[in-house]
């Protein structure tokens, strides 16, 4: 550690010797946060297989001889919403064959929270 004289030298002394400061290091970077602390009750997107609705249709009904009803708000999202829609087989006497569901999600990344959309056939 360097000394820095305060006052005048007398006799080819310093007087007063007051340690120099020392430069800080930089502060740490903030840390990125997480899904359970930026998106609290959001669903995790591990979850989830498809990215959306089309891809969901088209990866578990590749044939295309469905229709997709109207969507409504889904129950099973937790606080970040979704959508749920019925899948139908046959053209006038429709059948349910199965029902499509897509969450806001949220993943964890090195970078932080990412929120995306999920999609699941049920």
């Amino acid at each position: 550690m360097g000394y820095v004289s305060q006052s005048r030298k007398i006799g080819g002394c310093p007087r007063n010797l007051q340690p120099q400061p020392q430069p800080r290091p930089p502060a740490p970077p903030e840390p990125p946060g997480t899904c359970a602390v930026k998106f609290p009750g959001w669903v995790n997107c591990d979850d989830y297989e498809y990215p959306s609705q089309p891809a969901a249709v088209h990866g578990e009904f590749p044939g295309g001889n469905v229709t997709v009803g109207p969507g409504k708000k889904a129950k099973k999202c937790g606080t970040g919403g979704g959508t749920h829609w019925m899948v139908f087989v046959g053209k006038k006497c429709r059948k349910a064959i199965a029902s499509i569901i897509c969450c806001k999600c949220c993943v964890d990344t090195p970078k932080g929270p990412v929120t995306k959309v999920g999609c699941n056939v049920q």
